[in-house]
């Protein structure tokens, strides 16, 4: 069985305990970015200005990446006069979620975005400054988002969890669970928001940390070892015929 993560192994493993788990990370192709006047225009017309530090939440939503706990504290964090923005791009796949977080949606600093194709995904991509990939519950999940978002070099706030375990310290920005989730938040969102140079050094490291360890030459390798090593043992003695089972 491969995975992407511990956290995928240990669902595996619980399972069927005697199973063959090879964790193998998540592929990362670099893509075209836009260029800086395109971002810069993008953002002016979100109703962003040039140095507010825009949050960017996308894909599918769902309960639990945590949508209407990042809303409820970007509103706090707004009204203690912050200067942040938040970009929600993708839909909402739960209905009770979208209606309760509808008032939210309206609320200042807020821009809202539907689904993206891909090339228009780079381009919101590339506006923001950090990203949010939270989730919880989890149930073994490696985000694409985060892996794209910090594959480009943006700072991502993910989850304290399993799925995320082997993402570095330094190229990351850990979010806790449970009741200290929103203290956790407020305080890793206003710490970004504050010091953006530190925020694009999380980036820089990410990007680097995801370029190497993310490649297609090293997923491909790993895959390729995998598929190698399970035909060799799928080989079984030619019959007295001379033919072979496979």
């Amino acid at each position: 069985m491969i995975v992407h993560n511990p956290a995928a192994a240990d669902v595996v493993l619980a399972h069927a305990p005697v199973a063959q788990v090879i964790e193998i990370p998540h592929l990362f192709s670099h893509p075209m970015l836009p260029a800086e006047w395109e971002v810069a225009r993008l953002r002016q017309s979100m109703g962003f200005r040039p140095h507010t530090f825009l949050f960017g939440m996308f894909g599918y939503h769902r309960e639990s990446k945590r949508v209407l706990p990042v809303l409820r504290t970007f509103a706090a964090l707004r009204a203690a006069g912050l200067d942040i923005g938040l970009l929600i791009a993708g839909d909402f796949v739960s209905r009770d979620l979208a209606a309760a977080a509808e008032p939210f949606l309206r609320s200042p600093g807020v821009c809202r975005a539907g689904y993206a194709p891909e090339e228009e995904f780079w381009k919101l991509a590339a506006a923001v400054d950090a990203c949010l990939a939270l989730r919880y519950p989890a149930a073994g999940e490696t985000s694409g988002i985060a892996v794209r978002l910090m594959g480009i070099g943006k700072p991502v706030l993910v989850t304290d969890s399993g799925e995320n375990a082997r993402l570095p310290e330094t190229a990351c920005v850990r979010v806790g669970t449970g009741e200290g989730e929103a203290d956790s938040l407020a305080a890793q969102m206003t710490w970004l928001a504050r010091f953006p140079d530190s925020a694009r050094e999380i980036g820089r490291r990410a990007q680097s940390y995801i370029r190497e360890e993310h490649s297609v030459d090293r997923a491909a390798g790993s895959y390729w070892e995998v598929l190698s090593a399970a035909s060799c043992t799928m080989i079984v003695d030619s019959t007295k015929n001379g033919s072979e089972k496979h």
